[in-house]
Parts: structure tokens; C-alpha cells; sequence
């Protein structure tokens, strides 16, 4: 069965790639079975196209769910491009809360929304969002992934202070 994955990371020189998955289906139960070493026969991608990072010195990396696994990569090579970062991410509540490490070693400053407060702050991303830019609207750059409604959103207060927004278009990548 084909099903999309996203890749977090990978290392060229192992020919490895990691990737994070949410046990939903016959797939990914099976996939979770499988143990250090082993592997999937066939892979296909990346699919779509990369995202253009070059030349931005200040960026609001935005990421809702499972969207921080794709967010992750992309505030990772902002930051090797020298940009500074800051990271909202969103969860349902704090047991859904993952890469949190991760993201703090790739951001400057680094914030956690929960719909029912439970880590972070209580709300979601979007709050913390126009917050941000209510005090300071001098980013480069607004980069969202995740559910499209959040995208959404974040695209109608961006739009207020003139920021570029750019989003993920994965689902209808793999839907399409």
C-alpha cells in the first residue's frame, strides 16, 4: 500500500532516512512493528518541490500536529542559512507534543500552543501568531504546515501586517 511519510531527517553518507509517522491504519501499525535495522522495499520521493529559503534574515516558522515534522527541516536550514528563527507550534495537548528538542536547537525563540492548556500556552497557534507580529511585524518571512484551516488563518493575519506567507501544499500532493 502506497501511503505518504513524512522525512525528518537523513544522512546522504548512511543512505538513511528518518521519518515519523502516527499509528492510524493497517499500514502504519505494520510499519510500527518493524525493528532497528530493518527496512521498507520502496520508497518514492520527495515529492513536490522544495521551499525556497534563500535570502531571508527573519522567519516565523509556524506548524500545527504532525506539521512540525516537515517544519523541522525547513527551520533547520533556515538557521544553517544564518536566519533568525522563531517557532509556534500547535497541539491538541501534551501528549501529542513531540520534536520538542529538536526544534529548540533550531530556533531562537520557540513556542508551544495546546487547544486545552495543558503545555504551553492554552489556544492555539494563530494567537501566538498575531501577538508576535502585533509587537514586532519586521519578519522576512511567515512559513505555515500543517491542517488547512490553521494555514488558512495564518494566511488572514499575515496578510493584515504585509508579511509573506508561504504554506504546505502536501495534501493535495498526496490527495491529488
Amino acid at each position: 500500500e502506497r501511503i505518504p511519510l513524512t522525512v525528518f531527517d537523513y544522512d546522504r553518507i548512511n543512505r538513511t532516512i528518518d521519518i515519523i509517522y502516527q499509528k492510524v491504519g493497517t499500514t502504519t501499525y505494520k510499519l510500527d512493528q518493524k525493528k532497528e535495522n530493518e527496512y521498507i522495499l520502496d520508497v518514492v520521493g520527495p515529492l513536490g518541490k522544495e521551499t525556497e529559503l534563500l535570502g531571508y534574515k527573519k522567519a516565523i516558522v509556524v506548524s500545527g500536529g504532525v506539521g512540525i515534522a516537515i517544519a523541522y527541516p525547513v527551520a533547520k536550514k533556515l538557521k544553517k542559512l544564518s536566519a533568525s528563527v522563531d517557532f509556534i507550534a500547535g497541539f491538541r495537548n501534551k501528549d501529542l507534543i513531540i520534536l520538542e528538542d529538536d526544534i529548540k536547537n533550531v530556533s531562537d525563540k520557540f513556542d508551544i500552543t495546546t487547544d486545552d492548556g495543558s503545555n504551553g500556552k492554552k489556544g492555539f497557534v494563530t494567537n501566538v501568531l498575531e501577538e508576535k507580529l502585533s509587537k514586532n511585524s519586521d519578519f522576512d518571512v511567515v512559513i505555515a504546515i500543517g491542517p488547512l484551516p490553521m494555514m488558512k488563518a495564518v494566511c488572514n493575519i499575515t496578510k493584515k501586517f504585509n508579511i509573506k506567507t508561504i504554506v504546505s501544499m502536501t495534501a493535495i500532493i498526496i490527495d491529488g
